[in-house]
This record gives structure tokens, sequence and C-alpha cells, in this order.
């Protein structure tokens, strides 16, 4: 009798097993709706200005040998300074001037910032992206990216935002509101 309990026991724990590994993998495989999730893209590595040579040191200009009594007649005539006249200026101009300038990089173009959103190869997640962020009052935009396996994707960024201060106000929103837990800021790059 004590075998006839011991292999009710392992068959039907056999059973319950199946039965599990059934519940996990069937759906799996019936599944028609492949989940599209961001795709990690190693950084391209950069230089940093610190470590740029310095130019070399300029070479001295000889110089004319102008006698200083031959161009001290050359001055250029004064000039009446313009009159002033009472200009009113509108409240959204005064708002213009308020703000400061943003920083400029080293090639001379102003910084700014975007928000990495994520990567993605599926245009209709592309698409609902966008639209929710454009109804949270944030641009997004697109760069297209060809994954290692030879796959368009598309690289989904907000912005670009001309103060750090912005930037981070769309990540919050992008982590809060949206969900995105890998979102994070990158220098704008037109």
């Amino acid at each position: 009798m004590k075998e006839r309990t011991q292999v009710i026991v392992q068959r039907t724990a056999a059973v319950v097993l199946l039965v599990g590994l059934g519940l996990i993998v069937i759906p799996q495989l019936i599944s028609d709706i492949p989940e599209d999730e961001p795709v990690e893209v190693e950084e391209a590595e950069f230089t940093p200005a610190d470590s740029i040579p310095a130019p070399s040191e300029p070479q001295a200009v000889p110089e004319l040998g102008l006698d200083p009594e031959e161009y001290a007649d050359l001055t250029a005539p004064e000039i009446d300074p313009p009159a002033t006249e009472a200009v009113v200026v509108g409240s959204s101009s005064v708002a213009l001037a308020e703000q400061t300038l943003p920083d400029l990089s080293d090639e001379g173009t102003a910084q700014a910032w975007s928000v990495r959103l994520g990567i993605y190869g599926n245009a209709e997640n592309i698409e609902n992206l966008r639209k929710k962020m454009d109804a949270l009052g944030h641009h997004v935009y697109e760069r297209p990216l060809q994954s290692s396996d030879g796959r368009p994707l598309q690289v989904v960024l907000a912005g670009p935002f001309l103060t750090l201060q912005e930037a981070e106000q769309a990540l919050e929103v992008a982590k809060n509101e949206m969900s995105i837990s890998d979102a994070r800021i990158v220098d704008y790059r037109p």
C-alpha cells in the first residue's frame, strides 16, 4: 500500500509541475504582440577639452615702422552722439531682455541639452510617446540609429533646452509622469 501511495504522490507532483510550466510557457508561445523595450547602446567616447593640446605659440609680426607723427593726423573726426528718444517697451520685450544668453561651447555654438527618452524600433510606440510628451508641453524629435544586428532604430529625445534647469524639469516629467526610468540628460547635437 505504501508503494501505491508513493506512486500517486510522484505522479501528482509531476502533473503539478507540468501544469505550472504549461501556464508559463504556453502564453508566451501563443502571444502575437512583441514587446518593444528600449535597447541600451554604448555611448561614444569623447575627448575632454583638457586633453586637447594647446595651440602653438603665435609668431611675432614685424612692425611696419611708421612714425607716430605720420599717422597722428589720420585720427577719426569726432561725431556728435545721436539724440535719444523715449521708447515704449512691451512686457514681452522686458522678459526677453531679462533672460540670460546661453553659454557658448568650444565651437562657438550655444550650449543646449536634450532628454534621451529611449531607443525604439516600433513607430507606433514612438508616436504614442510623442503625443504624450506634446500634451505635457515638450517637443520630441528622433535620431536614426542602427542596431548591432542591422535593425533600424530611433533614438527619441525631448528638447532642445537652453538651460540645464529646463532639461532637468523635462527629465522629471519623463520619469514621474511617463514612467521612463532610464531617461537621462544628454548634450544637444544639431
